[in-house]
């Protein structure tokens, strides 16, 4: 299976996708917000909505953000059927992550388990355990990278990522030393400050991105302009040096990439109402609550079922659609 990454301009920030055999199958978007998805900061408990067993926090953003009960427990090592009235006060200072961006006239969804993340590991400093993402853990590295995991990380506060199997013992070490380092300043920001406070903004676009969906089995990256040519170099040289000289002769600047390489019709198709299947075809409708997929079909219902399953899998992944 070949895989490419393709990363271009939009007016919303950078655009990313990844294909498969030339197929599309996920799409992300990164921003210039300093306070987006990522970002770190101290906020303050303004109210604690009892009846949403929630808490709404005070971190600058124009709106309060919301912090439920389950995402509460990192900062209180609280049991799992803790409510929220357990787990913080009102008026207190509490360090957070963004988790999700303000939407619909709601706030910013915000969580106690900080999240940094690498190429090979993300360090959760509020975790005392080392976990495996859950691609990772699904696969048949799991029980060796575990293992592994426990001895080069014995004090835990990690989850490997999937790019953790190329990587070595010194790369894991090295990258679990700079995370440590990054959130040691992230306290000494937080002790100097007064809340609302933004502590860490998230890394810059292209990173961002690179750091999300960069892969050693990449066949190709391609780039729409030479700045982000340049830029790709040069975090590859920072961080994957023994990897340069293999994935370098497949770094390619294509300008109009997404339209170039056929992702652009691809997304556009994929993302309308109606999804065209063999025999049949799916509708999705988007709502506040939910969103409801509905599969057409006739004749063979079997054989448009099992075209449904492996395209609604595509679907969700393309419209970030979960939680």
């Amino acid at each position: 299976m070949s895989r490419t990454l393709v990363v271009d301009r939009t007016a919303r920030g950078l655009l990313a996708g990844l294909l498969e055999d030339d197929r599309l199958i996920e799409v992300d978007v990164a921003g210039q917000e300093p306070a987006g998805p990522g970002a770190i900061c101290l906020g303050r408990v303004r109210t604690v909505a009892r009846d949403l067993d929630g808490a709404f926090v005070d971190c600058g953003l124009g709106h309060d953000a919301f912090l439920g009960a389950r995402d509460a427990r990192a900062l209180s090592g609280a049991r799992r059927s803790a409510r929220v009235a357990e787990q913080v006060r009102e008026g207190e200072a509490v360090l957070v992550q963004i988790r999700r961006e303000a939407q619909g006239g709601k706030g910013p969804r915000v969580t106690t388990d900080i999240a940094m993340p690498g190429i090979f590991l993300v360090h959760r400093p509020r975790i005392d355990r080392v976990a495996l993402v859950p691609e990772l853990a699904r696969s048949e590295q799991a029980e060796a990278q575990q293992a592994r995991a426990d001895r080069l990380l014995p004090g835990g506060g990690f989850s490997l990522r999937p790019t953790a199997v190329h990587a070595t013992d010194d790369e894991l070490a090295d990258e679990a030393l700079r995370l440590r380092q990054s959130w040691a300043e992230v306290e000494a920001r937080a002790g100097a400050s007064r809340p609302p406070a933004l502590l860490a903004s998230p890394p810059e676009p292209l990173p961002r991105l690179l750091l999300e969906q960069f892969r050693p089995e990449l066949e190709r990256l391609v780039l729409a302009d030479r700045v982000m040519l340049i830029q790709a170099r040069r975090w590859l040289e920072q961080f994957l040096p023994r990897w340069l000289e293999s994935v370098d002769e497949r770094l390619e600047h294509l300008p109009d990439a997404f339209e170039a390489t056929g992702a652009a019709a691809q997304l556009d198709e994929a993302l309308g109402p109606e999804v065209a299947l063999p025999g049949g075809s799916l509708v999705i409708e988007r709502t506040v609550a939910l969103t409801a997929i509905d599969v057409n079909g006739a004749g063979r219902p079997l054989e448009v079922d099992l075209e449904a399953a492996r395209e609604v899998a595509r679907q969700l992944r393309l419209r970030r659609i979960g939680g």
